[in-house]
């Protein structure tokens, strides 16, 4: 016997079901002559296509203006096309260097912070004298640039395109000198601007709040194979230089010693890079080295400290601080030595030897490079800062002749209203 098929059919013996008209047929589109059907859009919700999509006669909707993000302005800055120059306006920068240009930010008193310094004046300079450190006009000059940098709603790492900071940039390169022999800038250049911070809420997974903040996670720059080479000799030294006091109380810099650093040269351990990560608990982190080990490096304004690839971070600075630090960090590397991480993307391989003119004139960089150099800078911290979210001014994009994207400023009302951390930093799951 066949299998039973059944199938639906209109007919039920020979009773004919009642079908309904069908209604008469729509009259085709008028063809459109060198249509772009490409440029349509297509939109489907449910399996049900929109009919207007069919509607030659329709109007196309023109797409809405292309909007540019500062992610990628800087990268058109750093790739050094016509943004890198439009950025180093020599005029607009120049007047940040103006004796009047320094101005107090919102979280800073100058006159309160110059009349305490006067105060404590003779017996500091007693104990500078004794420790052999011989203040420079230089340090307060930096700051002051960088606080007016600041004051115009810019990140501190902009003051590189002013001249004062390279003569600090100068005086590190003397000491790399001296340790490394001949040398050659890397593009890590970077100036920290610190602000008091109060009490605040734990979180989880931080990234920090406003661009120049300091990175709390201990962490290492380079593996040993990356800062050492096989008989032990540097390849590269890091160097920070403070332009304003650096103290416990202010934000100075902590480091663990080698002794206390057991996979300071064990480049294939888990923990060599990993020194600390964040914890699963709210405001927990997992430090992977001994915490006794720590050890805070106070520095006075022209002080350089510097180090190969040991554990570091940067404090918070505190609610009752004199003063929030501000501090400028340099990478060298030895010049027959090969190009580090930083410059492997070939973005600045032209422009970082440029520099090499501040050997014989601080003030010599080419301000397109420093263009180029700050772009990078802030590109590869990237991870660090939310450079989207309202980190640059208005002025950033006037100069670059850009529209700013109005999620742009809807991000910076969020980060602004984001609860801080207790390491200065806001929640951000990366």
């Amino acid at each position: 016997m066949a299998p039973l098929v059944l199938v639906q059919t209109r007919k039920f013996g020979a009773l004919d079901v009642p079908q309904k008209p069908k209604p008469a047929p729509k009259p085709a589109p008028k063809p459109v002559e060198d249509e772009d059907l490409n440029a349509k859009s297509f939109s489907f919700l449910g399996g049900l296509v929109a009919s207007s999509m069919f509607d030659a006669d329709a109007d196309a909707t023109p797409p809405p203006p292309a909007t540019t993000t500062a992610s990628t302005l800087l990268q058109r800055c750093a790739n050094g096309d016509a943004a890198a120059d439009a950025l180093a306006e020599a005029s607009y920068w120049r007047a940040f260097e103006a004796p009047r240009a320094a101005r107090a930010r919102r979280d800073f008193d100058v006159a309160a912070a110059r009349g305490a310094r006067r105060r404590r004046g003779a017996r500091r300079r007693r104990a500078l004298r004794a420790r052999g450190v011989r203040l420079r006009p230089l340090a307060p000059r930096c700051t002051d640039v960088v606080r007016a940098v600041e004051a115009a709603g810019w990140p501190p790492v902009f003051a590189l395109l002013c001249d004062a900071p390279w003569r600090g940039v100068a005086r590190s390169w003397d000491l790399a000198r001296r340790v490394l022999g001949d040398c050659v800038l890397e593009p890590s250049m970077f100036i920290w601007s610190l602000r008091r911070h109060g009490t605040t809420t734990p979180a989880r997974k931080t990234r920090c709040a406003r661009v120049g903040e300091s990175f709390g996670l201990p962490h290492r720059d380079f593996t040993y194979g990356d800062a050492h080479f096989p008989d032990g000799a540097p390849k590269v030294l890091n160097t920070w230089l403070p332009f304003t006091e650096a103290a416990a109380d202010n934000g100075c810099l902590w480091v663990v010693p080698r002794e206390f650093d057991a996979c300071y040269a064990d480049d294939g351990h888990y923990d060599h890079l990993r020194p600390a990560l964040p914890g699963f608990e709210a405001g927990a982190t997992k430090l992977r080295f001994p915490i006794g080990a720590a050890r805070p490096v106070p520095l006075a304004p022209g002080d350089v400290l510097c180090w190969h690839n040991v554990i570091h971070w940067g404090g918070l600075c505190g609610a009752g601080a004199r003063e929030p630090r501000i501090s400028l960090a340099a990478t060298f590397r030895r010049a027959d030595a090969p190009p580090t991480h930083l410059v492997a993307d070939g973005a600045l391989d032209g422009a970082v030897p440029a520099f090499d003119a501040l050997r014989a004139d601080p003030g010599a960089a080419p301000r397109r490079d420093r263009a180029r150099l700050v772009a990078h800078a802030l590109l590869m911290y990237s991870d660090w800062y939310d450079l989207d979210g309202g980190a640059l001014p208005d002025a950033f994009f006037d100069l670059l002749g850009a529209e700013r994207p109005r999620a742009d400023d809807a991000a910076a009302a969020a980060a602004r209203a984001t609860v801080l951390d207790a390491s200065g930093c806001y929640v951000d799951d990366y």
